[in-house]
């Protein structure tokens, strides 16, 4: 504050003025903008005195990304700056989300792992083997990841596909026209040896049947499935034989 004091022309007294200087408050512009794949919430552009609080802004991402941080560095969020002395002026930087796809073979062993952005495929690693199985597939699809995801080695015991064979060949096989002549060795010999074929195609049948979609098979299963095998060649080497026989003996 000035005071001066002085006479004013016509006026017996003494004059006095008063003059009061007021400082200029300072305003500064706080600038908030997002980077793409994702806005902004709240004020995005503010003006605030020297020395006030801005008010609060939010990053806020679209589906599938995330915010990472401020272009000056800040990873706070949502932000509100303090104690303002000078402009601000950032930018909010969002990234898309990313995931770990794990290939794990059948007892857990960890194949590969891969990180993928939000959408993409995953590649597998070389099919897995495991000793008397065949690799079959993977449990889950991986071409659209949108999720940790834990991706494990199928796979399909090898004497199925065997059994499986041999069933489709044994079910083909038909008894011979001259083997069902009543009150006939031959037809003796056949019914009792053909009837032990079919009790053997049919436990071979029921086994495929109960087993061929399990996973995983335990080491009874593999021997139940063996053991049908076993019981089913033989079954078909006994006819084989006869048959060989009867053909030798023109039919007996």
């Amino acid at each position: 504050t000035f005071t001066f004091v002085g006479t004013v022309p016509g006026y017996a007294g003494t004059a006095k003025l008063l003059l009061r200087v007021k400082e200029q408050v300072t305003i500064y512009t706080l600038t908030y903008t997002a980077g793409q794949n994702g806005s902004i919430e709240g004020g995005k552009n503010q003006q605030v005195e020297h020395g006030q609080n801005g008010s609060q802004v939010t990053a806020e991402p679209d589906p599938n990304y995330h915010f990472v941080k401020w272009s000056d560095g800040s990873t706070i969020n949502p932000r509100t700056d303090t104690n303002v002395t000078a402009d601000i002026t950032v930018e909010a930087i969002f990234v898309i989300n990313k995931y770990t796809v794990a290939f794990v073979d059948w007892n857990g062993d960890l194949l590969k792992k891969e990180i993928v952005a939000h959408g993409s495929s995953a590649t597998a690693p070389a099919d897995p083997e495991k000793e008397g199985y065949t690799f079959d597939s993977w449990d889950k699809d991986f071409a659209n990841v949108t999720d940790d995801l834990t991706v494990t080695a199928q796979y399909h015991f090898s004497e199925l596909t065997t059994l499986n064979e041999m069933i489709d060949a044994a079910t083909a096989r038909t008894r011979p026209t001259y083997t069902h002549t009543d009150n006939t060795l031959t037809k003796q010999e056949w019914d009792h040896y053909w009837g032990g074929f079919e009790d053997a195609l049919g436990v071979a049948e029921q086994t495929h049947d109960s087993l061929g979609e399990k996973h995983p098979l335990t080491a009874e299963d593999e021997t139940a499935i063996s053991g049908a095998i076993h019981d089913l060649q033989r079954a078909l080497e006994i006819l084989d034989g006869i048959e060989d026989f009867d053909d030798a003996q023109i039919g007996r």
